[in-house]
Protein backbone atom coordinates (compact mmCIF):
# COMPACT_ATOMS: atom_id res chain seq x y z
CA UNK A 1 0.00 0.00 0.00
CA UNK A 2 1.00 3.48 -0.73
CA UNK A 3 3.24 5.21 2.43
CA UNK A 4 0.11 6.36 4.09
CA UNK A 5 2.42 9.87 5.44
CA UNK A 6 2.02 10.54 1.42
CA UNK A 7 -1.82 9.96 1.34
CA UNK A 8 -2.07 12.16 4.02
CA UNK A 9 -0.49 14.82 2.47
CA UNK A 10 -1.98 14.66 -0.61
CA UNK A 11 -5.63 14.75 1.07
CA UNK A 12 -4.72 17.69 3.73
CA UNK A 13 -3.42 19.37 0.04
CA UNK A 14 -6.87 18.94 -1.12
CA UNK A 15 -9.20 20.44 1.68
CA UNK A 16 -7.17 23.65 1.89
CA UNK A 17 -10.02 24.92 -0.63
CA UNK A 18 -12.07 25.91 2.94
CA UNK A 19 -14.48 23.26 2.65
CA UNK A 20 -15.71 22.18 5.84
CA UNK A 21 -18.77 19.48 5.54
CA UNK A 22 -18.15 15.16 4.62
CA UNK A 23 -15.30 13.27 4.26
CA UNK A 24 -12.81 14.13 1.25
CA UNK A 25 -11.51 10.51 0.51
CA UNK A 26 -8.42 8.31 -1.83
CA UNK A 27 -10.03 4.83 -2.78
CA UNK A 28 -8.12 1.89 -2.23
CA UNK A 29 -9.66 -0.49 -3.46
CA UNK A 30 -13.02 0.66 -4.70
CA UNK A 31 -14.62 -2.50 -5.43
CA UNK A 32 -15.12 -3.41 -1.91
CA UNK A 33 -15.99 0.34 -1.14
CA UNK A 34 -12.58 0.55 1.17
CA UNK A 35 -11.17 3.69 0.98
CA UNK A 36 -8.62 6.55 3.57
CA UNK A 37 -9.77 10.02 4.29
CA UNK A 38 -10.27 12.93 5.97
CA UNK A 39 -13.39 14.16 7.90
CA UNK A 40 -13.65 17.79 6.78
CA UNK A 41 -15.43 18.82 9.81
CA UNK A 42 -12.67 18.50 11.82
CA UNK A 43 -9.79 17.43 9.57
CA UNK A 44 -8.76 13.82 11.38
CA UNK A 45 -7.66 10.97 9.71
CA UNK A 46 -10.09 8.07 9.01
CA UNK A 47 -10.33 4.91 7.11
CA UNK A 48 -13.66 3.28 6.06
CA UNK A 49 -15.44 0.45 4.54
CA UNK A 50 -18.66 0.72 2.71
CA UNK A 51 -22.08 -1.52 4.24
CA UNK A 52 -24.20 -3.38 1.42
CA UNK A 53 -26.64 -4.07 4.64
CA UNK A 54 -26.62 -1.82 7.49
CA UNK A 55 -28.78 -3.83 9.73
CA UNK A 56 -25.65 -5.98 9.71
CA UNK A 57 -23.41 -3.58 12.03
CA UNK A 58 -24.95 -1.95 15.64
CA UNK A 59 -22.82 0.88 17.28
CA UNK A 60 -22.88 -0.61 20.09
CA UNK A 61 -21.91 -4.40 19.43
CA UNK A 62 -18.27 -2.59 17.80
CA UNK A 63 -14.73 -2.24 19.42
CA UNK A 64 -13.46 0.63 21.34
CA UNK A 65 -10.38 2.48 22.35
CA UNK A 66 -8.97 5.39 23.43
CA UNK A 67 -7.74 7.79 20.87
CA UNK A 68 -10.28 5.79 18.23
CA UNK A 69 -13.66 6.41 17.13
CA UNK A 70 -15.10 3.09 15.58
CA UNK A 71 -19.31 3.52 13.98
CA UNK A 72 -21.17 2.62 11.53
CA UNK A 73 -22.44 6.32 9.51
CA UNK A 74 -24.51 7.23 6.99
CA UNK A 75 -22.20 9.19 4.55
CA UNK A 76 -24.96 9.48 1.60
CA UNK A 77 -28.78 9.62 1.84
CA UNK A 78 -28.60 6.26 1.09
CA UNK A 79 -25.17 4.84 1.46
CA UNK A 80 -23.46 3.24 4.47
CA UNK A 81 -19.94 2.52 6.39
CA UNK A 82 -18.00 1.41 9.12
CA UNK A 83 -15.72 4.22 9.62
CA UNK A 84 -12.58 4.02 12.20
CA UNK A 85 -11.59 7.87 12.87
CA UNK A 86 -8.38 8.64 14.51
CA UNK A 87 -9.27 11.20 17.15
CA UNK A 88 -5.41 11.62 19.01
CA UNK A 89 -2.94 12.75 16.61
CA UNK A 90 0.14 11.73 18.31
CA UNK A 91 -1.27 7.66 17.63
CA UNK A 92 -0.81 8.24 13.73
CA UNK A 93 2.02 5.73 13.02
CA UNK A 94 -0.37 2.89 15.65
CA UNK A 95 -3.41 4.15 13.34
CA UNK A 96 -1.56 3.93 10.24
CA UNK A 97 -0.48 -0.06 11.26
CA UNK A 98 -4.26 -0.62 12.05
CA UNK A 99 -5.02 0.60 7.99
CA UNK A 100 -2.21 -1.58 6.77
CA UNK A 101 -2.92 -4.48 8.29
CA UNK A 102 -6.71 -4.14 7.25
CA UNK A 103 -5.40 -3.36 3.83
CA UNK A 104 -3.39 -6.73 3.85
CA UNK A 105 -6.29 -8.53 5.57
CA UNK A 106 -9.13 -7.79 3.08
CA UNK A 107 -7.11 -7.20 -0.09
CA UNK A 108 -8.31 -10.70 -1.43
CA UNK A 109 -11.93 -10.82 -0.54
CA UNK A 110 -14.10 -11.69 -2.93
CA UNK A 111 -17.01 -9.47 -2.16
CA UNK A 112 -17.78 -6.37 -0.18
CA UNK A 113 -19.41 -8.94 2.88
CA UNK A 114 -16.47 -10.93 2.71
CA UNK A 115 -14.48 -7.51 3.33
CA UNK A 116 -16.89 -6.27 6.22
CA UNK A 117 -15.79 -9.51 8.21
CA UNK A 118 -12.32 -9.07 7.25
CA UNK A 119 -12.51 -5.69 8.62
CA UNK A 120 -14.31 -5.99 11.67
CA UNK A 121 -12.24 -8.87 13.28
CA UNK A 122 -9.77 -7.17 12.31
CA UNK A 123 -10.89 -4.42 14.50
CA UNK A 124 -11.65 -6.91 17.14
CA UNK A 125 -8.22 -8.21 16.75
CA UNK A 126 -6.62 -4.77 17.52
CA UNK A 127 -9.54 -4.46 20.26
CA UNK A 128 -7.20 -7.27 22.05
CA UNK A 129 -3.99 -6.14 21.70
CA UNK A 130 -4.76 -2.55 22.77
CA UNK A 131 -6.64 -3.93 25.60
CA UNK A 132 -2.68 -5.69 26.90
CA UNK A 133 -0.31 -3.61 25.20
CA UNK A 134 -1.93 -0.12 25.24
CA UNK A 135 0.47 2.24 22.06
CA UNK A 136 3.60 1.74 24.04
CA UNK A 137 7.14 0.76 22.74
CA UNK A 138 8.61 -2.46 23.77
CA UNK A 139 10.75 -2.67 26.14
CA UNK A 140 14.47 -3.01 26.24
CA UNK A 141 13.77 -6.53 27.90
CA UNK A 142 10.71 -7.22 25.87
CA UNK A 143 13.07 -6.36 22.70
CA UNK A 144 15.52 -8.66 23.41
CA UNK A 145 13.13 -11.58 24.65
CA UNK A 146 11.56 -11.56 21.04
CA UNK A 147 14.56 -11.55 19.37
CA UNK A 148 15.82 -14.75 20.76
CA UNK A 149 13.04 -16.15 20.06
CA UNK A 150 13.27 -14.94 16.56
CA UNK A 151 17.15 -15.25 16.42
CA UNK A 152 15.97 -19.20 17.16
CA UNK A 153 13.70 -19.57 14.71
CA UNK A 154 15.62 -18.36 12.12
CA UNK A 155 19.11 -20.37 13.11
CA UNK A 156 17.79 -23.53 14.14
CA UNK A 157 14.40 -24.24 12.95
CA UNK A 158 13.90 -22.91 9.87
CA UNK A 159 16.81 -24.77 8.64
CA UNK A 160 15.48 -28.12 8.93
CA UNK A 161 11.92 -27.37 9.58
CA UNK A 162 9.23 -26.11 7.02
CA UNK A 163 7.97 -22.19 7.79
CA UNK A 164 4.30 -23.51 8.65
CA UNK A 165 5.16 -25.99 11.43
CA UNK A 166 8.06 -23.76 12.77
CA UNK A 167 5.39 -20.94 13.25
CA UNK A 168 3.37 -23.17 14.73
CA UNK A 169 5.53 -24.53 16.66
CA UNK A 170 5.84 -21.25 18.57
CA UNK A 171 4.05 -19.92 21.59
CA UNK A 172 6.10 -17.33 22.94
CA UNK A 173 3.75 -14.86 21.08
CA UNK A 174 0.83 -16.37 23.52
CA UNK A 175 2.62 -15.97 26.73
CA UNK A 176 2.52 -19.47 27.59
CA UNK A 177 4.82 -21.13 30.03
CA UNK A 178 7.49 -22.50 27.06
CA UNK A 179 8.32 -20.39 24.03
CA UNK A 180 8.29 -23.31 22.00
CA UNK A 181 5.98 -26.48 21.75
CA UNK A 182 7.07 -29.52 20.37
CA UNK A 183 5.71 -33.08 19.67
CA UNK A 184 8.37 -34.38 21.64
CA UNK A 185 8.64 -31.51 24.33
CA UNK A 186 9.30 -28.24 24.95
CA UNK A 187 11.71 -25.51 24.55
CA UNK A 188 12.08 -21.89 26.63
CA UNK A 189 14.25 -19.05 25.61
CA UNK A 190 16.25 -16.57 27.39
CA UNK A 191 18.50 -13.55 26.25
CA UNK A 192 21.12 -12.10 28.34
CA UNK A 193 23.37 -8.92 27.52
CA UNK A 194 25.47 -9.64 31.01
CA UNK A 195 29.24 -9.34 30.91
CA UNK A 196 30.23 -11.96 33.42
CA UNK A 197 28.54 -14.23 35.85
CA UNK A 198 26.21 -14.37 33.11
CA UNK A 199 22.75 -15.06 33.72
CA UNK A 200 19.25 -15.22 32.51
CA UNK A 201 15.81 -13.97 34.88
CA UNK A 202 13.18 -17.16 35.12
CA UNK A 203 10.08 -15.29 35.29
CA UNK A 204 7.73 -17.82 37.06
CA UNK A 205 8.27 -21.60 38.65
CA UNK A 206 5.88 -22.63 35.51
CA UNK A 207 8.78 -22.02 32.83
CA UNK A 208 11.06 -24.87 34.02
CA UNK A 209 8.80 -27.32 34.96
CA UNK A 210 8.78 -30.35 32.86
CA UNK A 211 5.71 -32.15 34.88
CA UNK A 212 4.09 -34.00 31.98
CA UNK A 213 6.27 -33.36 29.40
CA UNK A 214 8.47 -36.03 27.45
CA UNK A 215 11.67 -32.84 27.21
CA UNK A 216 12.29 -29.28 28.01
CA UNK A 217 14.69 -27.93 27.03
CA UNK A 218 16.56 -23.90 28.06
CA UNK A 219 17.53 -21.96 25.09
CA UNK A 220 20.20 -19.31 26.39
CA UNK A 221 21.88 -16.96 23.58
CA UNK A 222 24.37 -14.41 24.83
CA UNK A 223 24.22 -11.05 23.32
CA UNK A 224 26.58 -7.66 23.15
CA UNK A 225 24.67 -4.53 23.07
CA UNK A 226 25.89 -2.14 20.20
CA UNK A 227 24.31 1.14 18.79
CA UNK A 228 25.68 1.12 15.59
CA UNK A 229 26.82 -3.36 15.00
CA UNK A 230 25.18 -6.55 14.79
CA UNK A 231 21.60 -7.09 14.03
CA UNK A 232 18.30 -5.55 15.70
CA UNK A 233 15.10 -6.68 16.81
CA UNK A 234 13.79 -5.10 13.39
CA UNK A 235 16.66 -6.24 11.43
CA UNK A 236 15.75 -9.97 11.86
CA UNK A 237 12.15 -9.15 11.43
CA UNK A 238 12.58 -8.15 8.06
CA UNK A 239 15.19 -11.04 7.59
CA UNK A 240 12.01 -13.49 8.60
CA UNK A 241 9.98 -11.89 6.44
CA UNK A 242 12.02 -11.89 3.15
CA UNK A 243 12.58 -15.58 4.00
CA UNK A 244 8.83 -16.05 4.87
CA UNK A 245 7.34 -14.12 2.28
CA UNK A 246 8.10 -17.27 -0.77
CA UNK A 247 6.04 -19.67 0.93
CA UNK A 248 2.01 -19.21 0.95
CA UNK A 249 0.51 -17.88 3.85
CA UNK A 250 3.74 -17.90 5.81
CA UNK A 251 4.19 -14.32 6.38
CA UNK A 252 1.04 -13.94 7.10
CA UNK A 253 0.91 -16.18 10.28
CA UNK A 254 3.67 -14.53 11.18
CA UNK A 255 3.19 -11.09 10.72
CA UNK A 256 -0.34 -12.05 13.29
CA UNK A 257 2.04 -13.78 16.10
CA UNK A 258 4.52 -11.12 16.00
CA UNK A 259 1.72 -8.39 16.65
CA UNK A 260 0.65 -10.61 19.65
CA UNK A 261 4.23 -9.91 21.23
CA UNK A 262 3.38 -5.97 21.23
CA UNK A 263 5.65 -5.92 18.01
CA UNK A 264 4.57 -2.83 15.34
CA UNK A 265 6.29 -1.84 12.35
CA UNK A 266 5.81 1.40 13.03
CA UNK A 267 8.29 1.45 16.20
CA UNK A 268 11.13 -0.33 14.31
CA UNK A 269 13.22 2.82 13.98
CA UNK A 270 13.19 2.82 17.49
CA UNK A 271 13.98 -1.04 17.74
CA UNK A 272 16.54 -0.23 15.11
CA UNK A 273 18.53 1.91 18.20
CA UNK A 274 19.25 -1.05 20.11
CA UNK A 275 21.79 -4.02 17.39
CA UNK A 276 22.94 -7.26 19.59
CA UNK A 277 26.02 -8.68 18.85
CA UNK A 278 26.04 -12.32 19.11
CA UNK A 279 28.25 -13.78 21.48
CA UNK A 280 27.26 -17.43 22.45
CA UNK A 281 24.40 -19.98 23.01
CA UNK A 282 23.90 -22.89 24.94
CA UNK A 283 21.24 -24.93 25.10
CA UNK A 284 20.46 -27.04 28.31
CA UNK A 285 18.11 -30.20 29.06
CA UNK A 286 16.11 -29.50 31.95
CA UNK A 287 15.83 -32.54 34.46
CA UNK A 288 16.14 -33.92 37.74
CA UNK A 289 18.78 -32.07 39.40
CA UNK A 290 18.75 -29.08 37.22
CA UNK A 291 19.12 -25.65 38.97
CA UNK A 292 15.18 -24.31 39.38
CA UNK A 293 12.36 -23.68 41.48
CA UNK A 294 9.22 -25.65 40.26
CA UNK A 295 7.23 -26.52 43.42
CA UNK A 296 6.93 -23.83 45.98
CA UNK A 297 5.73 -24.10 49.59
CA UNK A 298 2.06 -23.01 49.95
CA UNK A 299 0.49 -19.10 49.51
CA UNK A 300 3.70 -18.46 47.28
CA UNK A 301 3.52 -18.03 43.37
CA UNK A 302 4.10 -15.95 40.62
CA UNK A 303 8.20 -16.49 41.35
CA UNK A 304 10.83 -14.46 39.66
CA UNK A 305 14.27 -15.56 40.10
CA UNK A 306 17.68 -15.46 38.40
CA UNK A 307 19.73 -18.91 37.00
CA UNK A 308 23.76 -18.78 36.53
CA UNK A 309 24.21 -20.56 33.31
CA UNK A 310 27.83 -21.47 34.94
CA UNK A 311 25.71 -23.78 36.94
CA UNK A 312 23.63 -25.10 34.48
CA UNK A 313 26.58 -26.49 31.89
CA UNK A 314 26.40 -29.92 33.08
CA UNK A 315 23.24 -30.50 31.03
CA UNK A 316 24.53 -29.09 28.03
CA UNK A 317 23.24 -30.57 25.35
CA UNK A 318 23.98 -30.21 20.95
CA UNK A 319 21.25 -28.04 19.77
CA UNK A 320 20.61 -29.65 16.18
CA UNK A 321 20.50 -33.27 17.69
CA UNK A 322 18.36 -32.08 20.11
CA UNK A 323 15.98 -30.50 18.09
CA UNK A 324 15.63 -34.03 15.87
CA UNK A 325 14.37 -35.72 18.86
CA UNK A 326 11.84 -33.18 19.67
CA UNK A 327 10.28 -33.34 15.79
CA UNK A 328 11.34 -37.07 15.58
CA UNK A 329 8.96 -39.29 13.81
CA UNK A 330 6.74 -36.21 12.53
CA UNK A 331 5.40 -36.58 9.42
Amino acid sequence: MKNLSVVWKELEDKIKDGRTFGIIRKDRYSKLGFSVGMDLSDKTKLVMLAINDPALIQNDQLPKWEGTKIEKRKITDEKYALVVKLLNEDAVDIFNSLINDIHNRIKGSKDKDEALTLFTDTLFMWYEFFKKFGVKILSQESQRGIFGELYFIKNHLLPVIDPISTLNYWYGHEGSSQDFSFPNGNVEVKTTIRKEHKKVMISSEKQLDNTGLPNLYLYCITLNLDPNNGESLSDIVTTLREYLIKFPNAVNIFNTYLMNTGYLDEHAEYYNKYKYIFKKEYLFKVAEGFPRIIDPPDGVGSLKYSLVLSACLNNATEISEAIRSLTYNVN
